[in-house]
């Protein structure tokens, strides 16, 4: 079979189905976070990436979220990561330091996909697709400053749905799949806006992928002053709920 190419935006994350995976991918769970020794620095030279057309990726240490190095797409480069997975809820997890664009991509080039990002010059935007090639694009957050933001999608292949979390807040959910003749995980495609954008730290998997720093320093706060059942019952990561992070915080 065929494998369906990749979508492309700028610069998001495009995530895409393929009926009848062949199992010569990265298989679940699975990542990059561009360290060494399974990444060299200069340019982007990995099984599981390709760079489509011309432009530049290069693992850099220089610009980065944790670690000693991270992914830099020049303007106007395109990469795609690759990934198997028969899971029927995935999670797709990654900070990214992004250019912005003007304009939002023209879904009618796309003949696959599943969530689709666009960080545009006034704000951060999902696309609530239709199903059928189209949608309506959504704001779930005002553009950054430039700064590194996590960005955390959960792909639900059976209710052809998908979720977008933004530093850890959930900003949009029921979001509908570009395609519903969509049926599970095959990978993603970033675009470099009108600068440079970065990324580090991308994860694949079927966990909870939303925690961030201040949850680890609350969970940490609550294994120092809580124990037994006031631990298990606190609200760990202090956002006034009981929910599944305090859960998945718990020991």
């Amino acid at each position: 079979m065929q494998r369906l190419k990749h979508a492309i935006l700028a610069l998001g994350i495009a995530i895409l189905p393929l009926s009848g995976a062949q199992s010569v991918y990265a298989q679940l769970p699975s990542g990059a976070d561009f360290e060494s020794p399974e990444y060299a620095l200069g340019a982007l030279n990995h099984a599981d990436w390709t760079l489509h057309g011309d432009g530049s990726a290069l693992v850099q240490s220089s610009e980065v979220y944790e670690g000693s190095a991270a992914l830099e797409l020049t303007s106007g480069t395109t990469v795609s990561y690759d990934v198997d997975s028969t899971e029927d809820v995935v999670w797709v997890n990654g900070w990214q330091k992004a250019s912005s664009t003007g304009e939002l991509p023209d879904l009618t080039q796309f003949t696959s996909g599943s969530a689709l990002m666009v960080f545009r010059d006034d704000a951060i935007m999902c696309l609530d697709g239709d199903g059928a090639g189209s949608g309506t694009w959504t704001s779930v957050m005002s553009s950054p400053s430039n700064d590194w933001i996590q960005v955390s999608l959960r792909l639900d292949y059976t209710a052809l749905t998908y979720e977008c979390y933004l530093n850890g807040a959930l900003v949009g959910s029921d979001l509908g799949f570009l395609y519903n003749s969509t049926s599970m995980l095959n990978g993603f495609t970033a675009h470099a806006g009108n600068a440079s954008s970065f990324l580090d730290d991308i994860e694949f998997s079927t966990v909870v992928a939303t925690l961030t720093k201040s949850d680890i320093i609350n969970h940490l706060m609550g294994v120092v002053f809580l124990s037994g059942a006031e631990y298990r019952s606190a609200d760990i990561n202090q956002d006034d709920a009981r929910d599944v992070a305090d859960v998945l915080l718990a020991p």
